[in-house]
């Protein structure tokens, strides 16, 4: 949008996601890999308030600087919230 001036409609496809991860091929006994500790991936985690306390949990993987990927809604029991529609925020273009 920056450069171009103008927002973008991008449509994927789960399927070809999912063929090109397999073409990237795979680690030499990559199941014999460790397991990470909490220590190797504590720079990844970030916390959050929620329905049931602080939530401590992976943080989105995408990094954008003008449009950071967030949470809208916290994590909460179920029956919190009524079995409605939420209103839109705006119309699709």
């Amino acid at each position: 949008q920056h450069r171009l001036g103008q927002s973008l409609h991008v449509q994927i496809s789960l399927t070809q996601c999912g063929q090109w991860l397999r073409r990237l091929g795979r680690i030499e006994d990559g199941f014999r890999a460790a397991d990470p500790g909490f220590d190797d991936i504590t720079d990844v985690l970030e916390d959050s308030a929620s329905g049931f306390g602080v939530l401590r949990a992976v943080r989105h993987a995408a990094l954008f600087e003008r449009t950071p990927a967030y949470w809208s809604q916290p994590s909460v029991p179920l029956g919190t919230d009524a079995p409605v529609w939420l209103p839109r925020e705006a119309e699709a273009l």
